[in-house]
C-alpha cells in the first residue's frame, strides 16, 4: 500500500479527493494480513461455499483461517499464524479438482482487476557454503535480495545439514533467477528451478509449456473441424 502524506503529482481537487496516509497509518492497517495469501484456481471458476469447501481439505491439518473473494477468481486466505502461511506456502504444488491453484504471499495495494500472475514460489540451494555463513541474518539477506523469502530451512537453520543451504522464495517468473551471490569477498553459486522450466498457461514450475496437455488440448481442436477431422486451407 503506498503511503503519501502529500497529493500526488497531477492531482485534480476539482474532480479528485486526496486521503493522506503515513507509514504509521500504513502499517497498522497492514499488520493484521501479514499471515495471509492471496490466491486463484487456474482455468476454472468455483462458487464461495465451494472453494470454502475444497481448501478445508486441504488445509485440514492447520489451523483456523478466513476466505475473503476478491473478484477475478482471485481470493485471499487469512491465517491465524505465519507457520501456517508458511506450511501452505512450502508444499508449492496444489490444486482442486485437477485445477492447478497459484498462491503467492499477501501484498498491499492488490487488486484483481490489475493483477497477473506472475510469481512462483521455489526452493533456492546454495551448494557448499562455507560454514560461517550459515547465519540466520546472511541467509535472511540472501533470500530477501532474491524475492520475497518465506521459509529458511530447518536443517539449514540447525545446521544438520551443512552440504548446502535452501531457502524457500517467491520469485517474479518474468525475471531471471541470478547464478552468483556475492556474501562479502565469498563468491557463492546460487541452484535454484530452471526458470523456463515454468507452464506460462497454468502458472506453475514442473512442466514446459510446450509439453502441457490443456495447450496441446486446445491447438487440436483448433486445427478440425466439427466432425472431429483436421481441417484443411483447401
Amino acid at each position: 500500500m503506498p503511503c503519501a502524506s502529500s497529493s500526488p503529482v497531477g492531482f485534480n481537487p476539482s474532480e479528485e479527493i486526496f486521503i493522506p496516509l503515513d507509514q504509521e497509518v500504513c502499517s497498522g492497517l497492514c499488520d493484521s494480513w501479514k499471515c495471509a495469501i492471496i490466491g486463484k484456481v487456474i482455468g476454472k471458476s468455483f462458487s464461495f461455499q465451494f472453494l470454502k469447501e475444497q481448501l478445508h481439505k486441504l488445509f485440514v491439518n492447520l489451523g483456523e483461517w478466513d476466505l475473503f473473494m476478491l473478484g477475478k477468481g482471485f481470493f485471499t486466505v487469512k491465517f491465524g499464524n505465519g507457520d501456517d502461511v508458511r506450511v501452505v506456502m512450502e508444499k508449492g504444488s496444489w490444486s482442486i479438482m485437477g485445477f492447478p491453484l497459484f498462491l503467492k504471499l499477501w501484498e498491499p495495494g492488490f487488486k484483481p482487476s490489475e493483477a497477473e500472475i506472475d510469481t512462483a514460489t521455489i526452493w533456492i540451494t546454495l551448494p557448499k557454503l562455507p560454514l560461517e555463513l550459515y547465519d540466520t541474518k546472511i541467509l535472511q539477506a540472501v533470500g530477501s535480495a532474491l524475492g520475497r523469502l518465506i521459509k529458511i530451512d530447518v536443517k539449514t537453520i540447525d545446521k544438520e545439514r551443512v552440504k548446502f543451504a535452501r531457502l524457500l522464495i517467491q520469485v517474479k517468473t518474468s525475471e531471471p533467477i541470478p547464478k552468483l551471490v556475492w556474501i562479502g569477498a565469498t563468491k557463492q553459486v546460487i541452484m535454484a528451478q530452471d526458470p523456463t522450466h515454468f507452464c506460462k498457461f497454468y502458472k506453475v514450475y514442473g512442466h514446459y509449456i510446450q509439453d502441457c496437455k490443456k495447450v496441446a488440448g486446445r491447438k487440436v481442436k483448433a486445427n478440425t473441424g466439427d466432425n472431429g477431422e483436421r481441417s484443411s486451407e483447401n
